[in-house]
């Protein structure tokens, strides 16, 4: 069925080439400059192709990102994973840091690390706010100088190895932070790996709505396996995971966009509007326009 919808009602979604990040798929800016550059497409809802970090450092106000509003004062920092919908409140006198980058860059080098799910900063079981203590300050503005100077020059010499070992380790010391966030310590680099590809497959294809087996085939492994490792990893079923990724999408329409919940119904892969409100249901306990209706009230 083919169902015409507004544009202005779909979320707007930002990849690389729409903002200018060079093909090595990382990309230093100011806050200023990309709040002066984009305007009221920041206090817009919106959402990317590829991953965020920003550090504010001189200002203060609300950053929205999914369902929740976050208060942030002068060095706070939000790490927002790819898919996520944020926007700010209505202001353009942000202050600070943006570092925007793909999984590709991270990903690129054998010896790089497994993937942006190994760092509990980007988990949707995460905060994605932390808040640098002012004795910590002087090692974060080191890092990010270097990561500044390196960004400056692209084409340097082993250019990729520098910049992505400088942005782990600032990702490893901002996860110092909230050291309670960090994600389940056994679950080892193999498993990593097997999680991040599950999620990888889940995120391309949630929409057709497979089943558990479907995933294990694209990984070559039994079911049993793979939700051996989600329960490690993640501490969930693959079935739940699957089911929550189709939920999160559909939350994130209802949330942020002006589609019907049929529209919705249609986007994310179902081809009966009652089917999606059972679904929708079993997993939330409300149905799509109670949802709608609960959360209403934030951004207003």
């Amino acid at each position: 069925m083919t169902v015409v919808m507004d544009e202005k009602a779909i979320i707007n979604r930002f990849d690389l080439d729409a903002v200018g990040i060079s093909p090595m798929g990382f990309d230093y800016s100011t806050l200023e400059s990309v709040f002066e550059e984009r305007g009221l497409l920041m206090v817009e809802p919106h959402r990317h192709e590829y991953y965020e970090i920003l550090w504010f450092t001189n200002c203060s106000g609300v950053h929205f990102v999914d369902f929740a509003a976050y208060k942030f004062q002068p060095h706070t920092l939000f790490f927002i994973a790819k898919n996520q919908v944020h926007a700010f409140e209505d202001r353009t006198d942000m202050q600070g840091h943006l570092l925007r980058f793909d999984e590709h860059f991270i990903r690129r080098r054998p010896e790089s690390p497994v993937g942006f799910l190994e760092y509990p900063v980007f988990s949707p079981r995460s905060s994605p706010r932390r808040v640098i203590p002012g004795a910590q300050v002087p090692c974060f503005e080191t890092l990010m100088r270097l990561i500044i100077e390196e960004a400056s020059d692209p084409l340097n010499y082993h250019f990729e190895e520098m910049a992505a070992s400088l942005l782990k380790s600032f990702l490893l010391k901002s996860e110092r932070l909230e050291p309670h966030s960090v994600e389940n310590s056994v679950a080892n680099r193999a498993n990593f790996e097997i999680f991040y590809n599950f999620v990888k497959h889940v995120e391309v294809n949630y929409r057709k709505h497979l089943k558990v087996q479907d995933y294990a085939n694209f990984l070559n492994i039994g079911t049993k396996r793979l939700t051996e490792v989600c329960k490690l990893v993640a501490g969930s079923s693959a079935k739940k995971i699957i089911q929550n990724r189709v939920v999160l999408e559909a939350k994130r329409y209802l949330y942020h966009s002006g589609l019907s919940v049929k529209e919705i119904c249609y986007l994310i892969g179902f081809e009966d509007p009652a089917h999606f409100s059972k679904y929708f249901h079993k997993i939330t306990s409300l149905s799509p326009l109670a949802f709608r209706h609960s959360i209403s009230e934030i951004y207003k």
